[in-house]
């Protein structure tokens, strides 16, 4: 995800993003290992547009050669309840959008 807020790592699974003195928790539900991470924005080509204030925040894992991974991705403002209080459906599950 792109953004313009402040990004601070909070262990593995969790990025909180901080900006005009409000907050945002993403965080990463799912087995296996996760590691949140940033990237710079800033490219290397003089011919790409400027990217100054930004930053790339998402995370990483790996999976094994044939195997299916699934993560659920939250995005909770600060005064939303935690995640572990929230019924979140396998995607499997979810409707067609339109159906």
């Amino acid at each position: 995800m792109l953004t313009a807020a402040e990004v601070k790592l909070i262990g593995n699974r969790e990025a909180q993003l901080t900006q005009g003195g409000r907050k945002l928790v993403l965080k990463v539900i799912g087995r296996g290992d996760v590691k949140m991470r940033t990237w710079s924005t800033k490219s290397e080509n003089a011919f790409d547009a400027d990217n100054s204030g930004t930053v790339l925040v998402g995370f990483e894992t790996k999976l094994k050669a044939g195997k299916i991974g699934e993560h659920t991705v939250l995005l909770l403002p600060e005064s939303e309840s935690g995640p572990e209080k929230m019924r979140i459906p396998r995607l499997a599950n979810w409707e067609s959008i339109g159906n």
